[in-house]
């Protein structure tokens, strides 16, 4: 083992460690209480955006940077009050990324809201999935939203952190719904998948101008046989739109 995959492994270590002694009420660490308003701080969502844009950037699979990024949510899950872990997605010989997995208050997951954090997503895009897994937990705390940052998407071989949580989700046989999104430069709020209608009726009683699409016809959550609804829109509608939605779940 190399020495950088030795520090690697270690930093993994400790971050679970952490994650499973201050949540789980077990060791002397208390649990976090979430902090600031039960509404999405875009002023937050921008600051995480320059980190991932600027200081994490590039993000490629396996790499330093991307472990750098998975650290930096992981601290911030954690400080939310979620109990987080780093999942393995194997890359190629001796080349591994992780999926991080913030575990619901609740029980079980009634849904699950994912998005890349590798190069496959713009910074705020990951930073909205932040402030959304913390206002969500000052409004709701006891909420049953389970939050999954996937890693080692962008590249040759894509969608390895995708493919990793489906399998994930095959093997304990749970057919949770999956959310996902991305912040874009479109001039309105799109939905696809079977809660798009619901989204986007949601949209147009709070005032926010939005429409349904098609999904992706090679999706692959539908193919692995759950239901997906992506959103896609400009920071502030998706963000107002996203957390009243998911405070329904």
């Amino acid at each position: 083992m190399t020495v950088s995959a030795m520090r690697r492994s270690t930093t993994v270590a400790l971050i679970v460690l952490v994650a499973t002694t201050g949540c789980n009420g077990q060791g002397d660490l208390p649990q976090p209480s979430p902090s600031g308003s039960a509404r999405v701080d875009i002023t937050a969502v921008r600051q995480h955006a320059r980190q991932f844009d600027v200081e994490l950037r590039p993000r490629g699979a396996g790499s330093q940077q991307e472990f750098a990024a998975a650290t930096y949510i992981v601290a911030h899950l954690q400080q939310a009050g979620y109990v987080a872990r780093l999942e393995p997605v194997p890359v190629k010989n001796l080349v591994e990324s992780s999926n991080v997995v913030a575990l619901p208050p609740a029980a079980e997951p009634a849904a699950i809201v994912t998005i890349p954090y590798d190069e496959a997503a713009n910074g705020a895009t990951i930073g909205l999935w932040l402030e959304l897994a913390r206002a969500l937990r000052v409004s709701q705390p006891d909420h049953a939203v389970q939050f999954v940052g996937l890693g080692a998407e962008a590249g040759r071989d894509g969608r390895l952190g995708t493919r990793r949580q489906i399998r994930m989700l095959q093997e304990t046989q749970s057919d949770v719904p999956i959310v996902s999104f991305d912040v874009g430069t479109a001039a309105q709020v799109s939905a696809s998948g079977p809660a798009a209608r619901e989204m986007v009726s949601l949209g147009r009683r709070l005032g926010i101008e939005a429409v349904v699409v098609e999904l992706d016809s090679d999706d692959l959550w539908t193919a692995g046989g759950f239901a997906h609804t992506h959103a896609s829109g400009p920071l502030q509608p998706l963000a107002r739109l996203l957390i009243e939605y998911l405070s329904g779940s």
